[in-house]
């Protein structure tokens, strides 16, 4: 991903540039893919089998390959955006919206390269290629090294989360950056949630949002990931502005009420149960409403303006969004421990 979350503050200072995608989280690793119809055996297979790392890195090559297809259509004539429906969905599709628009208006004359087809490096990998602990359609969480050499940080990796779909897998969430010992140790079986389990995973989205918003990270356990993307987006007050983060669950309409929104069994948050705890991946829909410390004027640069379908000019507040993937791990009783995020400006709903 290639957008960079910056605004421009008039009568505040110089203008602001925050990391993109990959920093927005924990930093380290991430650089963005597809997924294919990779084909995963399942003959022999128990019903409860975890994933291998063999049948991870299947899927993630023919990711890779699809992935290439995607972007020398959808980011160099004809800027066919419809090309990520087949491989991507949640906030990366979304995200690829925002990047075919952006090459779209820069109309560059030097080709969009596709990226590399090595053979991933798995670290670990979550889930089942046939089924979930949530009950919703098979899912996995690949942790790896993208490229398929050592990270130049070996104690850091990317986490990659592939959906499948009718025609396929997709790239549903990734997250940069995660330390690999804030992961729990692979399981050999990936059984159902109780049903308190799945209350547990539903208490934890207001908690996670209620961070993102307040700052106020007492009840969640490793907060660093989320300080990053308060902080990627100035929601923590630096640089001259006082930004509004406003979350809510992927696919919920504005002014979702998240305590009380149903998560569990949506697209909004994944579940997979990995020994004494779940993994969760919460994807969230952010609005950003961003005005000046001292009163003044905010500006979004007249390039991103385009792309998000502002008119470029000063004025007393901006609406921006963002998505925002989290990563955490929540036990049966505690505070969820938050793993690794990410997140990437996209195109603005309208209202």
């Amino acid at each position: 991903m290639t957008k960079r979350f910056r605004l421009v503050a008039v009568g505040v200072g110089a203008a602001l540039a925050l990391g993109g995608c990959g920093s927005s989280g924990s930093g380290g690793e991430s650089s963005k893919g597809h997924s294919a119809s990779a084909s995963v055996s399942s003959t022999r297979r128990s019903p409860d089998a975890s994933i291998t790392h063999a049948e991870a890195a299947s899927i993630t090559r023919a990711y890779e390959k699809q992935n290439n297809i995607a972007i020398s259509k959808a980011l160099n004539k004809p800027y066919d955006a419809k090309a990520w429906q087949t491989v991507d969905s949640g906030p990366i599709l979304a995200a690829d919206a925002y990047d075919t628009r952006a090459a779209s208006l820069k109309k560059s004359k030097q080709p969009t390269s596709a990226g590399p087809e090595k053979a991933p490096r798995v670290l670990s990998a979550f889930g089942s290629p046939t089924h979930s602990s949530d009950g919703r359609e098979p899912w996995t969480l690949v942790i790896a090294h993208r490229d398929g050499s050592k990270a130049p940080d070996a104690s850091v990796a990317g986490a990659f989360v592939y959906v499948k779909g009718p025609t396929g897998w997709r790239m549903d969430a990734q997250m940069g950056g995660v330390t690999l010992k804030t992961l729990p140790h692979e399981v050999q079986t990936t059984p159902s949630l109780t049903a308190a389990q799945r209350q547990a995973a539903a208490n934890a989205v207001p908690v996670v949002v209620d961070a993102v918003a307040t700052g106020t990270m007492s009840h969640v356990a490793n907060p660093a990931p989320l300080k990053a993307f308060r902080t990627a987006v100035r929601a923590d007050g630096s640089k001259g502005y006082l930004v509004g983060a406003d979350c809510r669950p992927w696919g919920t309409k504005e002014g979702t009420d998240v305590a009380t929104a149903t998560v569990v069994g949506t697209d909004a948050l994944r579940l997979t149960r990995v020994g004494a705890q779940t993994l969760a991946v919460l994807n969230l829909d952010c609005r950003l409403d961003t005005y000046s410390q001292d009163g003044g004027q905010v500006q979004i640069p007249r390039d991103v303006a385009r792309v998000e379908g502002d008119d470029g000019k000063a004025k007393d507040s901006v609406v921006r969004r963002a998505s925002l993937m989290v990563l955490m791990s929540i036990p049966d009783k505690g505070k969820p421990k938050i793993i690794g995020s990410d997140g990437t400006y996209l195109i603005p709903t309208k209202h």
